[in-house]
């Protein structure tokens, strides 16, 4: 076997590998994701690319520049999905999750509620038995604290 057959072998096998690693990502994560019906679409498109790529790399007469350009492309548009796919503000703390998601206004910065600023809202959930579990919390000291002091910083020792 040649070379260069050989790298581009390699190439088809570790699509093979990442979309594996993504399929299970999505599979454990998927409840926890800001939006995963995009995840599931992109991972879709993940998997008809890498059939499609195995295959155009089979042939030496369409190995190239294009066909390598081509698959930079779409790995990198898939790489950046993720951006819009993973919810934002994610924290872990042994079974501990904090989250933020957005949809809550302010209260202080106009007359109507409705009209404030999204300030988003943050959630705390236990890891228990799979599923993540609300658990109540207090962010009443935080909340004070910044809003007289919006640089300043909480230090726990």
């Amino acid at each position: 076997m040649r070379l260069d057959t050989a790298l581009w072998r390699a190439i088809a096998v570790y699509r093979v590998a990442a979309l594996l690693y993504a399929a299970g990502s999505m599979a454990v994560y998927t409840d926890t994701y800001a939006r995963p019906g995009l995840g599931w679409a992109v991972l879709a498109c993940m998997a008809a690319w890498t059939g499609l790529a195995a295959f155009l790399y089979a042939d030496p007469r369409r190995r190239g520049w294009p066909l390598l350009l081509t698959d930079l492309a779409l790995t990198v548009a898939a790489l950046l999905s993720s951006v819009l796919v993973i919810t934002a503000g994610r924290i872990e703390d042994g079974d501990l999750v904090l989250s933020w998601a957005a949809g809550q206004n302010s209260a202080v910065d106009q007359r109507d509620i409705s009209k404030g600023r999204d300030i988003g809202n943050v959630i705390v959930q236990r890891k228990t038995g799979g599923a993540l579990v609300d658990v109540p919390y207090d962010v009443t000291f935080a909340f004070a604290f910044f809003a007289l002091r919006p640089r300043g910083r909480i230090v726990d020792e």
